[in-house]
């Protein structure tokens, strides 16, 4: 996981004791680093360590905005209340729960526009790429499917199971594909298969597959995207003081832009 740590280990670890360790010290020397086990590991971690009841799969199904909180209505009849939501469902589903109470921040929310991505990992248990490197995006102009590619038995080699095996990550869609949602997932591995042969000069087959497609998850932040986000707040306190907006569709799309804003709200 691709994370900025001096800035993000800066704001957990300032005016708070006890002081940093010596790893946390050495740690904000890095520019990136990850879990042997995925990013799930980040989550479980603070699952663990808050000691509090965390009810997951409840879908909530319907807000209602009382004078000094919301009661959160579930699945199955269930209710829930709060004395402040934080919300970080997309916008358009957010949007869905809103309309029935604030029409033009429902109609904001869901003008935000998304892009959808599919990432294919490929393994090979030959070591394939000359020179080393990080990896590459690709520019519009060029009028690929692909993104971008990480070179991660590069960047992370401490993950390789053998010193002489090669890890792609391949990304490919965004708002350079319109027919996302048409493609399957070997549409997808084709495509990356392509690619790596004719910029790589890769053409045997990998060892090991691993595809996900995220429909719709990158938010979009077009031409006037700062004065909607303005509007959607003066709407919040119009509608409730008790509900605030988190994600990556406000404050920057990447993990430790979701954080940080997380972290500097709650204990703003």
């Amino acid at each position: 996981m691709a994370l900025l740590q001096k800035e993000l280990f800066y704001i957990f670890f300032k005016n708070r004791a006890p002081l940093p360790s010596p790893y946390i010290k050495k740690m904000c020397q890095e520019s990136l680093f990850s879990f042997r086990e995925g990013m799930q590991t980040l989550s479980n971690a603070l699952v663990q360590n808050l000691h509090e009841s965390i009810l997951c799969e409840q879908e909530v199904t319907d807000l209602n905005f009382q004078e000094k909180g919301i009661e959160l209505g579930l699945a199955q009849g269930k209710t829930l209340w709060a004395d402040q939501v934080y919300s970080t469902l997309p916008p358009a589903s957010l949007a869905a729960l809103i309309r029935p109470h604030h029409l033009p921040l429902a109609n904001l929310l869901s003008s935000i526009a998304n892009a959808s991505i599919a990432v294919v990992g490929l393994g090979y248990k030959q070591k394939l790429l000359t020179p080393k490197g990080f990896g590459y995006l690709i520019p519009s102009k060029e009028k690929e499917e692909m993104l971008g590619m990480v070179w991660d038995s590069c960047v992370f080699p401490q993950q390789s199971l053998h010193p002489s095996e090669t890890r792609l990550t391949v990304m490919l869609g965004g708002t350079r594909m319109s027919d996302f949602s048409q493609k399957k997932e070997s549409d997808f591995l084709n495509s990356a298969l392509k690619a790596i042969s004719n910029h790589l000069q890769i053409h045997a087959a990998p060892d090991v597959v691993d595809i996900h497609l995220a429909q719709n998850a990158i938010p979009q932040y077009l031409v006037g995207h700062e004065q909607k986000k303005v509007l959607i707040g003066k709407y919040l306190q119009e509608l409730s003081p008790h509900l605030q907006l988190l994600g990556s569709a406000f404050n920057g799309v990447s993990v430790n832009d979701c954080i940080a804003h997380a972290y500097s709200m709650a204990y703003s």
